[in-house]
């Protein structure tokens, strides 16, 4: 029998500049062992003809290459995966699979086969702890493969964050959204006090959580009163979000997606995000089939247009955003019962666009406003970023963090990305600190989680 999962966090990981140490081939042995385990057991359904074993390790495999660039292995990163994983492929090879199992399209749309059957070894009672582990060896097996050539580039550090973000939080596939050309269209799963508790644990942003909490008791007043016959006028719940750039707008507006299917106001209560780039064509009639096409991935719940100033005519250098606007009316109008559209875009621009046809200002009466953050706001969310990763900051990064953000919001300008801001920075720690010890012959777990002053003091934003 397998020894407890928390022996794995006792191990001493190496990173060498060409190849993995043993400790790490260890650990992938030991992800086999509960392979075998998990395969016995009688409650597991097999994925198909293979071994699950086989299975976490082409899951692996997939994940590295959808780290690579488009699946091109220089020779460091295609030894690397050969060693770690017992592969004898080419790096053309290694790229005809890239291009074979459609990585760029799906592996980032869905949980890793292997880790979802873990996971339900794991909620059967079969094992215990078993996903923790292999995600942490995802994270893992990734700093070193993109530092297997010696440099980690802020793109591989960003794509690696964001899946063990989403691997981490997982709750079913909903931990891994579709793109924005995509639709879900899944009913959120979460009740109205769970999405009122995830609102109210955001940081910062309280005027817009009195905002959302206000339209939502009204909803809930409006379906009470159709419920026992009552009249009630008509409302147009197609909202206005005004503010700059990574103060939240997209994160609220999937929350009032899912507080709404909650409600019964909407079937699905799905987010699905376009600009003008989704709605408006090059030629004289094909913006309409655009339009169309968004609502219709949009039906059944939100449709987020960023950036909707740009479809204002006065904006764009031809008038086929003016079209894409006129048909957008019309199909709000024809399925209110089941579509809501949320424009967003800067409190001035908004103000623009809201003129650029008669027609807008009467559906869209409700506005909230998305202020900037402060530097308190920010720290709180470097600090979120750090939790989310398992990760902590001395208390000279700290402070160093802190000050950046305070020159930042005392010299606000037109490029203060607020939240964005604070990703940026975080992602460029992660970079220094994995170019940092990626070399080292020796690497011990807290080294691995912890951001120090070298790591930051050099971070502009």
């Amino acid at each position: 029998m397998i020894e407890d999962s928390s022996r794995i966090k006792a191990y001493t990981y190496f990173c060498g500049v060409n190849m993995l140490n043993s400790q790490l081939k260890t650990t992938l042995r030991t992800l086999y062992e509960y392979a075998d385990e998990i395969e016995k057991k009688a409650s597991y359904n097999r994925i198909g003809k293979n071994s699950l074993r086989d299975y976490v390790r082409f899951d692996m495999l997939k994940f590295l290459l959808w780290l690579s660039d488009e699946g091109k292995l220089n020779p460091a990163e295609r030894e690397f995966v050969n060693d770690v994983l017992g592969f004898r492929y080419t790096v053309a090879e290694f790229g005809n699979f890239y291009k074979t199992l459609k990585i760029s399209e799906s592996f980032d749309k869905k949980m890793p086969d292997a880790f979802e059957a873990f996971k339900e070894a794991e909620e059967n009672g079969d094992v215990k702890g078993t996903s923790t582990i292999y995600s942490d060896f995802y994270r893992l097996i990734g700093i070193c493969f993109i530092n297997s050539d010696q440099l980690a580039t802020e793109s591989e550090i960003y794509k690696l964050t964001e899946f063990i973000i989403r691997l981490r939080g997982l709750e079913g596939d909903s931990a891994f959204p579709e793109s924005s050309g995509e639709s879900p269209k899944k009913a959120p799963s979460r009740s109205y006090d769970e999405v009122i508790e995830e609102l109210n644990s955001l940081i910062g942003l309280e005027a817009v959580k009195e905002d959302v909490k206000s339209i939502a008791n009204l909803v809930r007043v409006r379906k009470l009163r159709e419920e026992r016959g009552f009249k009630q006028a008509d409302m147009s719940l197609h909202l206005v979000f005004t503010g700059n750039p990574g103060t939240g707008k997209t994160t609220v507006a999937r929350l009032l997606g899912e507080l709404y299917c909650a409600l019964g106001v909407l079937s699905s209560g799905h987010l699905f995000e376009t600009d003008r780039s989704g709605l408006v064509a090059g030629y004289v009639g094909q913006t309409a089939l655009k339009v169309n096409e968004a609502v219709e991935k949009a039906m059944g719940g939100i449709l987020f247009i960023d950036e909707a100033y740009a479809l204002a005519p006065a904006y764009s250098a031809n008038d086929f955003g003016g079209e894409a606007i006129a048909t957008l009316l019309k199909q709000m109008e024809d399925h209110r019962d089941n579509l809501i559209v949320i424009v967003a875009g800067y409190t001035s621009l908004m103000e623009s666009f809201l003129q650029s046809n008669p027609g807008l200002r009467s559906r869209f009466n409700k506005y909230i406003h998305f202020a900037d953050y402060d530097e308190d706001e920010m720290m709180g969310i470097l600090e979120s970023n750090c939790k989310k990763m398992q990760m902590s900051m001395t208390k000279k990064a700290t402070d160093s963090a802190r000050e950046a953000f305070e020159q930042k919001v005392a010299r606000k300008g037109t490029n203060f990305a607020n939240g964005r801001d604070v990703r940026n920075y975080f992602e460029k720690a992660i970079t220094n600190q994995a170019n940092r010890i990626a070399s080292l012959e020796s690497v011990s777990d807290e080294m691995l989680n912890t951001i120090i002053f070298a790591d930051v003091k050099q971070i502009s934003i």
